[in-house]
């Protein structure tokens, strides 16, 4: 079993619009992984990411940072 990938550094402070895909949102939010992220989702552990704002080209689901923070504060992570 190969470990997990690091996630990326996500700065808390960008553009409240721009859109987040998977891998930064899950970085933002405070999770290992995105598997970590993608499980929680599928739990309906995270509410408000449930339906994506966009689609990406490559057809990826897309967040905004104002809503992946507004999720991270309900579950009590203060990015």
């Amino acid at each position: 079993m190969r470990p997990a990938r690091a996630l990326p550094a996500e700065p808390v402070d960008g553009e409240p619009e721009e859109l987040l895909e998977a891998i930064q949102s899950a970085a933002l939010l405070g999770c290992r992984g995105v598997g970590s992220s993608s499980s929680s989702l599928a739990q309906d552990d995270r509410p408000l990411l449930q339906t994506p704002d966009a689609l990406t080209e490559a057809g990826r689901r897309a967040w905004t940072r104002k809503r992946v923070r507004e999720q991270a504060e309900i579950h009590g992570r203060q990015p």
